[in-house]
């Protein structure tokens, strides 16, 4: 196969935008090798396994153990999580606004949608190890989509984008009898 089909992107975030920036974000996290593992779609209906039901809590628990986000709309489908999320401004957080050392790429900025994504990850990993539902890692692609919502009416499709998404399985992109696609191809050195 091709060098290019197995070379990992840098990054999928916008370069140069701050993402600790307050607003919302849709994020979509694709299980590994886009596995079917939280459930199944009946009916145009998701019914979550107990993986699945522990994506959804560990969703919803977020905004718990981080107070700078705010959930909107999100849903657990067979393969991969949508969701929106708000960030809010940290009060307390003290930053400069030039920082004094260029980051590095990878480098991780507290408060950032990298950090609290990979902590959504992180959490419902460990504790499906913990409960036996998940024995063989990895669970997660190593990355994850993101968009930046800028205005109203593009968050009200998102919504119902999300909203409607079981009933749209068959069709989605990232259904694995889909065709390739940017949402679908991407592979282990993802």
């Amino acid at each position: 196969m091709p060098k290019s089909l197995y070379q990992r992107r840098n990054t999928l975030r916008h370069v140069g935008y701050d993402y600790t920036t307050a607003g919302a974000y849709f994020v979509t996290i694709r299980t590994h090798h886009g596995q079917l593992l939280f459930g199944e779609v009946v009916d145009q209906t998701m019914v979550l396994n107990p993986l699945g039901q522990l994506a959804d809590n560990q969703w919803n628990a977020l905004a718990e153990r981080h107070p700078t986000i705010k959930i909107d709309g999100y849903v657990t489908m067979p393969n991969h999580v949508h969701g929106l999320l708000w960030l809010k401004a940290d009060p307390e957080q003290k930053r400069s606004i030039a920082p004094t050392q260029p980051r590095q790429f990878g480098a991780g900025l507290a408060g950032s949608l990298s950090i609290l994504i990979n902590a959504y990850k992180g959490a419902v990993t460990q504790k499906a190890k913990k409960l036996g539902l998940f024995p063989i890692p990895p669970l997660w692609q190593n990355n994850f989509w993101d968009r930046i919502v800028r205005v109203e009416q593009e968050l009200e499709m998102i919504r119902g984008y999300i909203l409607s998404n079981p009933a749209r399985w068959q069709d989605d992109q990232l259904h694995p009898h889909a065709p390739p696609n940017q949402f679908n191809r991407m592979g282990p050195a993802s």
